[in-house]
């Protein structure tokens, strides 16, 4: 059995937090469901990584989806699932700067790390994009889903486009 419960929690004045949560009472829900009911979960949902040709753009299909782009434009470079599994691993599609892209699972990758002498160990800075200045760049992180450690090191340097299997370019 599976608990699902859905709620909001209302800040502001305590004059108006009537009035303010009577219009999220039709949001909030609670549902209690069988696994055994259910026809797809979350740990079955396939997500399939596709690159064009030469592994330098990535897209993405889910479900039962599994073409992307025209046919012979694309490859399927590695599957996985929406939800963590056993023996997966959460894949990040990450973007620093303008060209400075990355898929893998090192969330600080482009994060520069800084030596604190006093406590004679680094501190990474993830929200910073290394060479990139403070705040010139901020690394933006999606999550791809689950997959098998190291079944997609061939599209790691290669750019996430999430409309190249919804007719995007394969050529770009």
């Amino acid at each position: 059995m599976t608990f699902t419960k859905r709620q909001y929690l209302i800040t502001g004045n305590l004059d108006e937090a009537d009035s303010a949560a009577v219009e999220w009472l039709g949001e909030t829900f609670e549902q209690v469901s069988d696994p055994s009911t259910n026809t797809q979960t979350l740990d079955t949902i396939k997500i399939v990584l596709h690159s064009n040709l030469d592994a330098s753009i990535v897209g993405v299909t889910v479900g039962t989806e599994s073409s992307c782009g025209q046919p012979g434009t694309t490859i399927q470079s590695c599957q996985g699932f929406a939800s963590p599994m056993l023996d997966t691993f959460r894949l990040f599609a990450i973007e620093c700067g303008w060209n400075e892209t990355y898929i893998g699972s090192d969330l600080y990758h482009f994060a520069p790390s800084k030596l604190v002498k006093e406590e004679s160990r680094l501190h990474y800075r993830p929200y910073i994009c290394h060479g990139h200045g403070v705040h010139d760049h901020r690394p933006r992180w999606k999550l791809l889903g689950f997959f098998p450690k190291r079944a997609c090191l061939s599209i790691e340097q290669a750019k996430f486009d999430s409309s190249l299997c919804n007719g995007g370019s394969a050529t770009q």
